[in-house]
């Protein structure tokens, strides 16, 4: 049967979805995902290695039936793996074909109620054509009653409906707006842990607040103790007024005496005891007073907490419009770049040309934490020299950043000794414990982006241990504006096409001599 015949037949007789029950009872999830990639069938970000074989099933029918030249491949991928199957319906009389629907309840249990529609499918003969609605009125039958099985069907095709999507045309932007997703679920990790922390704060205060009630207690209790004793005091001494009103009655003097005096000693007894009790208090308001304080102290903090938050939110909505208009910038530089006349030439940006437009942007807080790691010493004046041999340089520019403490006064020596071999400095300090939400290659790409358009320049020279992400340099891409880097270690795979030259800074050792001799520019792949 040719192919545009089946192809015709199966959108008469089958929906997408027992087209893709066919596939999935044909083959498992690697013989399938193995088919779609030598097809061409791919999904946008995700592997096919880690897709279910229903789900690869169902896409490859529904594209399958969709285009003609798919359905050619799927078409012999099937009848070849159901070769055996195709055989048994052939060899059936066609006088017996009628009862073949009969046999599903047999058929159905074993997985290969699939492979036999295909092989009725592929059938020549007439009487094949029409056993098959009947035959899927009995698959269906079988899978009411076995409903846990078809239920994987199902549940799948109700996770299409909500909004499972495929592209197969990956666009620059796309895998822009790809990456900002990420960074953003990243951040919202982030908030959550966050928010978990604050969590573990309210229950740290909770704790405390029944710590302070057990205190209140325990000082209620000894108030009650101290008053006790103060009744005991005050009967004491009525006894006392009392024994001395009997002395004067009694002519036994003497013994009224010792029981005065061993009252005395009792009642001296009670007034240490109210001491302390007294210095009991006293500590435990003391303590009492201490808690108090730390619940105030993490309240403080729970408010900084909170507060960070909101100035993170604040930011990642100032960083999103301003992924969106570049996202919008490159729409519209392609649509300009498209109507352009092709046959004028493009900006080539050579090395060493002197009317070239160039600046040098030097990061000296990966460098300096670089060589500190790694014990090493950078002559920047022969590297800004190299670099900048037989070019127009208009702008060097040196960012530098510090901690505060003792490496403050480092860095700003670092900073005088750059600006005196000609760089102009931009110092930042930073908290002694950043934020964790700190987006500082962001902030000073977008820093570099504005020199550059604001001093139309044609060449950027980047030294760095650590370079921005891919969507930088696809926007300098388009603006024609060429890039060399120097640094420790040579641009990742992704970043290659992107740069004209990379210096090996490995090569740059702080002796003058070892410097003239290692230094080389090598044109990257």
């Amino acid at each position: 049967m040719k192919t545009d015949e089946l192809l015709g037949s199966i959108r008469k007789l089958l929906t997408p979805f027992q087209f893709g029950m066919i596939i999935f009872e044909s083959a498992g999830q690697k013989e399938i995902s193995d088919f779609m990639n030598k097809a061409g069938v791919v999904y946008a970000g995700r592997r096919l290695q880690t897709i279910e074989a229903i789900e690869l099933a169902q896409d490859l029918a529904e594209d399958s039936m969709n285009e003609i030249k798919l359905f050619r491949q799927t078409a012999d991928w099937l009848t070849q793996r159901n070769q055996k199957f195709i055989e048994k319906i052939a060899e059936i009389p066609t006088k017996f074909l009628a009862g073949f629907p009969q046999m599903v309840s047999k058929i159905y249990p074993s997985g290969k109620s699939g492979a036999f529609l295909w092989a009725l499918l592929v059938d020549p003969r007439e009487e094949a054509k029409e056993v098959i609605p009947r035959y899927l009125k009995e698959i269906q039958k079988q899978a009411d009653k076995h409903s846990k099985d078809h239920s994987k069907f199902e549940a799948f095709f109700e996770r299409l409906q909500k909004g499972i999507f495929r592209s197969k045309d990956k666009t620059q932007v796309a895998s822009m707006i790809y990456d900002l997703e990420k960074s953003l679920r990243e951040s919202e990790n982030k908030v959550k842990q966050l928010s978990k922390e604050n969590k573990t704060l309210h229950e740290r205060i909770s704790n405390l607040t029944e710590r302070d009630s057990h205190l209140a207690q325990l000082l209620s209790s000894a108030d009650r103790d101290k008053k006790l004793v103060e009744r005991e005091f005050k009967e004491k001494l009525q006894k006392i007024a009392q024994l001395e009103e009997l002395l004067k009655r009694n002519e036994n003097q003497n013994e009224i005496r010792a029981r005065l005096h061993e009252e005395e000693v009792k009642t001296r007894d009670l007034e240490k005891e109210i001491k302390r009790q007294a210095h009991a208090i006293k500590e435990k308001e003391l303590k009492l007073i201490e808690k108090e304080e730390m619940v105030c102290e993490l309240e403080s903090k729970h408010i900084e907490f909170l507060n960070e938050i909101n100035k993170f939110r604040e930011e990642k909505t100032v960083l999103l419009q301003k992924m969106n208009s570049m996202a919008a910038e490159i729409e519209v530089s392609r649509a300009v770049s498209n109507r352009s006349d092709h046959g004028s030439e493009k900006k080539l940006v050579l090395h060493g040309k002197n009317e070239i437009r160039t600046a040098v942007f030097l990061d000296g807080k990966t460098l300096f934490d670089a060589t500190k790691k790694s014990e090493t010493r950078l002559d920047y004046q022969k590297i800004l020299e190299t670099v900048t041999a037989g070019r127009k340089c208009v702008k060097t520019i040196a960012f530098i950043e510090a901690m505060d403490g003792e490496n403050t006064a480092r860095s700003e020596k670092f900073a005088r000794f750059l600006a005196r071999i000609g760089f102009e400095t931009k110092f930042k300090f930073q908290k002694s414990t950043p934020s964790p939400f700190e987006a500082r290659p962001v902030s000073l790409a977008f820093e570099v982006l504005e020199i550059i358009e604001r001093l139309k320049l044609d060449l950027v020279i980047l030294i760095t241990n650590k370079l921005p992400d891919l969507p930088f340099f696809r926007l300098l891409k388009i603006k024609n504006v060429g890039i060399e880097y120097a640094g420790f270690a040579p641009p990742l795979p992704a970043q290659a096409e992107f740069f004209h030259f990379f210096y090996d800074l490995n090569r740059l050792e702080f002796h003058e001599v070892s410097v003239a001799s290692n230094l080389t520019a090598k044109p990257v792949a």
